[in-house]
């Protein structure tokens, strides 16, 4: 695809082919069992906008390039800010919309973590991916318990965090981290007790609930690896990627030292 200047605009805009291919047939690397993809669309509406594009679906995901095809488009804008291609967007489907937009409302939770309710935030930690990879439940959150400071940066206005993101905004708040502790104290975690909250609600609405105390995450963490490493040593390493939970069983934590199922 090529932009008002002969050759396109080098670096701001995704190249003919791949644009091309999109629109015909995507090429994907396809294993035993894989479906094969569905043909190409394009959707003429999107030129008011200043954009081609080209989409496919394979194996019940719809992918869409678009490129600019004139310069200062909304597309074209933020190409130049990335500096070249990038991500433009992501749709997901839910199945409760209205539960979602709730959930949205609503960033923050009271829940009893052993010891009397607990004000807990949600959060984008890595659990929500390693928690469906082991459990294969789709609609996973995790909240933590924050700090007061921490807890005000989460609901901050979309505009301040979009300049926190910001060049100058990093700096800003990489100077205020490099203030801040390194992490906890040699006392901290060799006293410290991390408390977890697991809930589990079926289609029917029956839930199961699970309380966990461990040592301090960081010590947890160090004693964690110790432990599997010490396995994978020994002989017991399952081929693949594996999360603790795969790898040594649901009930692996609770053979670390400190750790203990809390009753209700």
């Amino acid at each position: 695809m090529s932009g008002p200047d002969a050759g396109g605009w080098p670096g701001r805009c995704f190249p003919p082919d791949l644009l091309r291919g999109a629109r015909t047939h995507a090429r994907a690397a396809r294993a035993p069992g894989h479906c094969r993809p569905r043909p190409g669309h394009h959707d003429p509406a999107v030129g008011k906008y200043g954009l081609d594009n080209g989409g496919t679906a394979v194996n019940g995901t719809f992918f869409e390039v678009v490129a600019p095809n004139r310069r200062d488009t909304a597309v074209d804008r933020f190409l130049a800010r990335q500096g070249g291609r990038g991500g433009y967007m992501a749709i997901f489907d839910c199945g409760d919309l209205a539960a979602l937009r709730q959930r949205n409302g609503a960033p923050s939770m009271r829940l009893d973590l052993g010891d009397g309710p607990t004000e807990v935030t949600a959060t984008t930690w890595g659990d929500v991916y390693t928690a469906w990879t082991s459990t294969g439940i789709p609609n996973i959150e995790v909240f933590m318990a924050m700090p007061h400071e921490a807890r005000s940066m989460v609901a901050m206005p979309m505009l301040v965090k979009k300049f926190l993101g910001s060049r100058w905004g990093r700096k800003l708040v990489e100077r205020r981290l490099q203030a801040m502790p390194a992490g906890p104290s040699d006392a901290a975690r060799a006293t410290g007790q991390a408390r977890i909250f697991g809930r589990a609600t079926n289609a029917a609405g029956r839930s199961v609930e699970l309380r966990l105390r461990t040592h301090e995450a960081y010590r947890l963490t160090a004693e964690s690896a110790v432990e599997i490493g010490a396995r994978v040593l020994n002989g017991d390493a399952p081929v693949g990627y594996q999360t603790p939970a795969m790898a040594y069983g649901p009930e692996f934590v609770l053979a670390l030292d400190g750790s203990v199922l809390i009753e209700n």
